[in-house]
C-alpha cells in the first residue's frame, strides 16, 4: 500500500469512528497514528474482512473489555454493561459501522468489495508498524487506549 493509500485508509476509518463515538455514546475520542499502546489477553477483539477478487482488508478492533464496560454503563446500566454477550455485541456493532463506512467509500472509488460479518476473533497479535501493508490507528477515550488495526492484500 502506497503513502496515499495509507493517508485515505487512515483518514476514513478515524472519522467514521470519531463520528460513531460522538453520535453512539456522546464521547470525544483522539486518534494516534502508531503510538504502539500494548493491548493484553483479556482485550476484546473483533475482526472484519472486506474482500473482492485478488484483494482483502482485514480490520481487527481492539479493546479492554473495562473501557467497553464504561461506554455501555452509561447506556443500559451497570447489570448489561458487565455481561460478556453485551460488550461482544457492542464490539462487533462498532466494528460493523466502521467497516461500512470505509466499504461504502472504497466502492464509491471503483471496488466492489463484500464484507464478513464481525466475529470475535483471538489470539491478538499487534501489527508490526513497519510492515507497509499494515496499518495501526490507537484511540483514546477516558483515558484508555483502544485500536483499529489494518491489513491489506493484493493478489495477482
Amino acid at each position: 500500500m502506497n503513502n496515499n493509500q495509507r493517508k485515505e485508509l487512515a483518514d476514513v476509518i478515524t472519522s467514521q469512528t470519531i463520528e460513531l463515538f460522538k453520535v453512539m455514546f456522546d464521547a470525544d475520542i483522539e486518534p494516534y497514528m502508531n503510538s504502539n499502546h500494548n493491548f493484553n489477553d483479556d482485550d476484546l477483539i473483533s475482526k472484519v474482512t472486506l474482500s473482492e477478487e485478488g484483494f482483502e482488508i482485514v480490520l481487527k478492533f481492539v479493546f479492554p473489555r473495562h473501557l467497553l464496560v464504561k461506554l455501555l454503563n452509561d447506556m443500559y446500566g451497570s447489570v448489561m454493561a458487565n455481561h460478556e454477550s453485551a460488550r461482544e455485541d457492542a464490539i462487533c456493532e462498532i466494528s460493523n459501522i466502521v467497516c461500512g463506512g470505509l466499504k461504502k467509500h472504497l466502492n464509491e472509488g471503483g471496488h466492489s468489495l463484500e464484507m464478513s460479518l464481525p466475529s470475535i476473533y483471538c489470539p491478538y497479535k499487534t501489527q508490526d508498524a513497519s510492515d507497509k501493508e499494515c496499518l495501526k490507528i490507537d484511540f483514546f477515550l477516558l483515558g484508555e487506549a483502544f485500536s483499529v488495526d489494518l491489513k491489506m492484500d493484493e493478489t495477482p
